[in-house]
């Protein structure tokens, strides 16, 4: 395959086909194309890849307090009792 073909099906790809067909890359083919890249380009891979990060770390909600854990353990503790054993229907 020559690279315009290569670069023609990558450029097809969908976004999750090609973090799929890059993690499949042996570490030095992946080395030799990141030398390959403009500073520019791997600025914008760069910044991309830092906000695709940044979004799931967002920070965790309010804490509760103790009386809302109590609550919520309570819910829990009466739906697995209502729960039959050994994956049975729900009451």
């Amino acid at each position: 395959m020559t690279p315009e073909q290569r670069e023609s099906t990558w450029r097809q790809m969908t976004p999750e086909q090609q973090t799929e067909t890059w993690k499949r890359l042996p570490p030095d083919q992946r080395q030799a194309i990141r030398q390959k890249l403009s500073p520019e380009e791997r600025d914008a891979i760069r910044q991309r890849m830092q906000q695709e990060r940044g979004a799931g770390n967002a920070a965790p909600g309010r804490r509760l307090s103790p009386e809302e854990r109590r609550q919520l353990r309570d819910q829990i503790y009466e739906s697995n009792r209502a729960r039959p054993p050994h994956g049975g229907k729900f009451k």
